[in-house]
């Protein structure tokens, strides 16, 4: 009989793998706003515009370029909070391959960003126009007047929450 401390079993999803799966999704966010940087600005037709064109498209790139800081620290808080669900989902897959872990990241990094999008139409609808159209807003108008704001309390402020805790809970835990 030995004394040894009980260990915990490795998670089903490295870090590294988690973390190139939300980096693989933040790039393309990065690509598509510097390409709809580009083309509005090529669309618009005004003195305005050719002058930011021709004098200042570098610095805006340039400054998108700066984003790219936010991105890294963004895709690591965002492997950090979404390896727990990973490791879930990768331990009920039979076969675990990196590949598979990045694209299960990936697609939970996408599932993710598509929440903060409705909880930010949900708060600023002004933004609705450029999250996509109206799905939202018809989504949550089938809900009773009554219980809209407790619907949207419970799903935009308690469960970000409950997610948080349970990431963090199994970051310590392990």
């Amino acid at each position: 009989m030995t004394d040894s401390a009980p260990t915990t079993p490795a998670p089903a999803a490295r870090f590294l793998p988690v973390l190139g799966g939300v980096s693989l999704f933040l790039v393309h966010q990065f690509a598509v706003a510097v390409w709809n940087l580009t083309h509005r600005a090529d669309a618009m037709d005004n003195k305005f515009s050719k002058i930011a064109k021709e004098d200042f498209m570098g610095f805006l790139v340039g400054q998108n370029a700066l984003m790219l800081i936010a991105y890294v620290i963004l895709a690591v808080a965002g492997a950090f909070l979404l390896q727990p669900f990973v490791s879930w989902i990768t331990g009920k897959i039979r076969f675990h391959r990196w590949w598979i872990t990045m694209g299960i990241a990936w697609g939970l990094a996408r599932l993710t960003n598509s929440f903060f999008i409705a909880r930010m139409v949900e708060s600023r609808p002004y933004f609705l126009p450029d999250a996509g159209g109206n799905w939202f807003s018809f989504a949550t108008q089938a809900l009773p007047a009554n219980l809209h704001s407790g619907v949207s309390f419970a799903v935009f402020s308690i469960f970000p929450l409950v997610v948080l805790g349970i990431a963090l809970f199994w970051q310590i835990r392990r």
